[in-house]
């Protein structure tokens, strides 16, 4: 017979070759010159942020400055000159319309201080729709001795700037107080007589942060020493929310720990994720100190609106590349086949002449290359071939030729039957071993929980009067547990036997795999106690499976008990169910003892345990019965251990229903 010509030819290995290198080397060079463009970006965007909050932060820090000096310089005034009600007034409409930036102005006495009539005395004046209003903020419901812009700087001794607060009774607007301290010499002795403060309404910040436009969606903010939004506007007089209520609301962790570094007064540039406007984009955010009053601000980029005309660039390249590289794959193929096609004409000359058929058509030689003087050779090497073969057909006829055939055929006839006759001793040599080491196995896995039932037995028959109910039902529980693990062991030897023989009755129906898993793991788990942990997931709550329960209980129980028994306390093991196409996906990872690698080829067969076992009883059963009930359900399972570090196993079985594989079994 003739040896049939691959269909994979020369032509297309070698463009595959070329066009396999082109390939590497493009995407070489593509990824390498993105990642070169990304990071120039990077750097542009984190310059333009530094420079962008740092001039909003000295357009801050500059109103801040100015609102600061003219309480400070007013305290230092009251402090060396005593003056009346109507000049302090005189002082506060000044203070407020000298300045543009400060909202109100108040002096706050100490109860009874400036008038011992009178307990409150805190004349306020602010600005109101273009024009300046006064009133007096001390009164019963009003104590103005108790709030913060009071206290703090009055049990500080020195000036503070307070945190945002809606000022109901007093400007009622959004504000936040810088508040100083005043001082007098009082018998001999320096005592704090009231407070001067400067009121900023948050206004001018919200103009500042609301120029703040990064493209479509990105934004800038800034927060208090205490976190709080001092841009977020509250119009029903409540505290604005904090930064951290907007990184829940964003569900984003990564801008929870900016927040933290906010907090402490660090400048930082770096990456978070947050859902924003029902989206999931990811963001850039640099965040620095305004070093005035502690504050910081915040500049949020929206990285997916930064890179797009990359990412869009990138794309055409990308396009244009693969066009080119097809359009270079065919060149190089149609190149190839017109390089190739005396060679294929070769071969298929060969093929006739190997069919016998010597009175062929040969190739034309064209050129003068390799391949021309190979068809010239093979002109030759044909022309030769054709007569010696007509002279050995004629020197083979007869009886000569038939009685080497024959000669041959009894050989291999014979080496045949040795060679089968050695591998029947081998299989019966191998069959003694097996049943010794199974008579071996269960001799040894059944003495243990016999000898549990027989020492619970007596201790209940010389006992019984004087235990109690508890020690009764241990014993009861040692023989229940007993009982459970030979009945285990006999299904075990059973569930092989079936499957060595193919009586395997599949019973298909549609069940929650989750809820039976959790069902299967609750009981091992009663069982075996509390040690090593065991942690049960899922992909999702619910995942519905065509298959038989029994196998599929098999699979499950097996990998855990396994598991659990080689895994020391205090370690862990993971059980995961999740879904991939059409498959279900049974994951278990331990923290135990591991499988030698030498130890691994072999660990699915029957009796088979690793070397480092030890002492810990097993019949090397369990994973044989899990690869034969996986084999029936269609599926496959994957091996991954390391020794002394633990073992993963994955099983992938299909959900579909299994009428073939019934079929098959039946």
């Amino acid at each position: 017979m003739s040896t049939p010509i691959s269909k994979v030819g020369l032509s297309f290995k070698l463009a595959s070759s070329i066009f396999l290198s082109i390939s590497i080397i493009f995407i070489t060079i593509f990824l390498y010159n993105y990642n070169v463009i990304l990071s120039i970006v990077e750097r542009n965007i984190e310059t333009n942020a530094e420079n962008l909050a740092q001039n909003k932060i000295n357009q801050v820090e500059k109103v801040l400055i100015s609102v600061e000096q003219i309480p400070k310089n007013t305290a230092k005034l009251i402090e060396q000159i005593t003056f009346s009600e109507e000049e302090l007034m005189k002082i506060l409409f000044a203070m407020v319309e000298s300045n543009p930036d400060i909202y109100g102005a108040t002096i706050a006495f100490e109860p009874y201080l400036f008038d011992k009539s009178k307990k409150y005395f805190a004349p306020y004046v602010y600005k109101s729709f273009g024009t300046l209003k006064s009133t007096t903020l001390g009164t019963e419901t009003y104590n103005y001795h108790n709030s913060d812009w009071y206290r703090r700087p009055k049990n500080l001794g020195h000036a503070i700037w307070s945190e945002p607060y809606f000022d109901e009774g007093g400007g009622n607007v959004m504000m936040s107080t810088f508040a100083v301290p005043i001082y007098k010499s009082i018998n001999d002795e320096k005592q704090i007589i009231g407070v001067i403060t400067a009121d900023v309404s948050l206004n001018w910040l919200y103009q500042i942060v609301s120029t703040i436009k990064v493209l479509e969606s990105g934004y800038g903010i800034i927060i208090s020493k205490e976190g709080k939004l001092v841009t977020q506007s509250a119009t029903d007089g409540t505290n604005p929310e904090t930064i951290y209520d907007l990184a829940k609301e964003k569900n984003s962790p990564q801008m929870e720990r900016a927040a933290n570094k906010m907090l402490k007064g660090q400048t930082g540039f770096e990456k978070i994720s947050q859902i924003d406007r029902a989206d999931g984009k990811n963001y850039w955010v640099y965040y620095a100190p305004i070093p005035h009053n502690g504050w910081s601000l915040a500049v949020i980029y929206p990285l997916g609106e930064l890179t797009s005309e990359l990412d869009t660039l990138n794309s055409r390249i990308l396009g244009f590349g693969l066009l080119g590289i097809i359009i270079l794959f065919i060149v190089i193929m149609i190149i190839s086949k017109s390089i190739t096609k005396p060679l294929r004409e070769l071969a298929l000359a060969t093929d006739h002449i190997a069919q016998d058929k010597m009175n062929i058509s040969l190739p034309e030689v064209k050129s003068r290359d390799e391949i021309g003087h190979l068809t010239k050779s093979f002109i030759l090497m044909h022309d030769e071939l054709k007569k010696k073969m007509t002279e050995l057909r004629q020197a083979n006829e007869g009886l000569l030729e038939t009685k080497t055939k024959l000669e041959e055929y009894n050989k291999s006839l014979e080496d045949i039957v040795n060679e089968r006759t050695k591998e029947i001793l081998i299989e019966a040599k191998e069959l003694s071993v097996l049943k010794s080491r199974f008579i071996s196995m269960i001799s040894h896995e059944l003495r243990t929980p016999l000898y549990t039932i027989l020492s619970s037995a007596e201790i209940l028959e010389l006992y019984n009067n004087r235990m109690n109910e508890n020690e009764k039902q241990e014993q009861f529980h040692g023989i229940h547990t007993a009982i459970e693990e030979i009945l285990e062991l006999l299904n075990d030897v059973i569930s092989i036997n079936k499957a060595e023989l193919g009586k395997i009755d599949l019973i298909i129906e549609n069940f929650n795999i989750v809820e039976f898993s959790k069902k299967i793991i609750a009981e091992i788990s009663g069982r075996w106690g509390s040690e090593p942990k065991l942690f049960f997931t899922s992909s999702q709550e619910e995942i519905i499976v065509n298959s038989d329960k029994k196998e599929i209980r098999k699979i499950i129980s097996n990998l855990v008990i396994n598991s659990l028994k080689y895994t020391p306390p205090k370690k862990s093991i993971y059980f995961h169910l999740s879904l991939n196409q059409d498959k279900l996906v049974i994951e278990v990872k331990d923290e135990g003892i591991g499988i030698k690698e030498e130890d691994q080829e072999h660990i699915f067969d029957v009796f088979v345990r690793g070397k480092n076992v030890g002492n810990i009883n097993g019949t090397g059963l369990g994973l044989a019965i899990i690869t034969r009930s996986i084999e029936i359900l269609g599926g496959e399972i994957f091996l991954s251990s390391k020794e002394g570090v633990g073992t993963e196993f994955i099983v992938k079985i299909p959900i579909n229903s299994l009428e073939e594989k019934i079929a098959e079994n039946s």
